[in-house]
């Protein structure tokens, strides 16, 4: 089950390792907070994560799991840029690439949210087909033969 600690420990594997100690942890605990929100704004749906704002389960379906924590990560990295909390991009050069670096988690979040909306629309229909009745089409399917 998908858990705020769970989370935070892939977070932390990811991006920063042992670095990642400099972010205070409501710093990482609200990037968590800011993704599952534009998720939940654009999917209009409520979902939780176990350990986050007091919520007991997680209704976060697995399939939105990867795209929660590559939106938790553009919004965590961004914060130590701004706070400068982690000490690798002390020179510009390297501060460009990680807004850059920013930039991308963000533009994948949002390919990713749509890849999963566009799943789902297909899972919606388990028909490969289907009618729309209409009493008024007098179509006759003898004109195809």
């Amino acid at each position: 089950m998908i858990t705020l600690t769970t989370l935070s420990t892939q977070l932390n594997d990811q991006l920063f390792g042992a670095n990642l100690a400099a972010v205070p942890t409501a710093s990482r605990t609200e990037a968590f907070r800011q993704a599952l929100g534009r998720i939940n704004a654009a999917f209009a749906a409520v979902y939780t994560i176990s350990g986050l704002d007091g919520a007991s389960a997680t209704t976060l379906p697995d399939a939105f799991s990867s795209a929660l924590l590559m939106g938790a990560s553009a919004f965590v990295l961004d914060f130590s840029i701004r706070s400068r909390f982690v000490g690798y991009h002390d020179t510009p050069e390297v501060s460009e690439k990680l807004v850059e670096w920013v930039e991308k988690l963000k533009e994948e979040l949002r390919l990713a949210m749509e890849g999963i909306r566009l799943r789902e629309f297909q899972e919606s229909t388990n028909t490969t087909s289907f009618q729309i009745p209409d009493d008024s089409n007098n179509y006759d399917l003898a004109l195809d033969a």
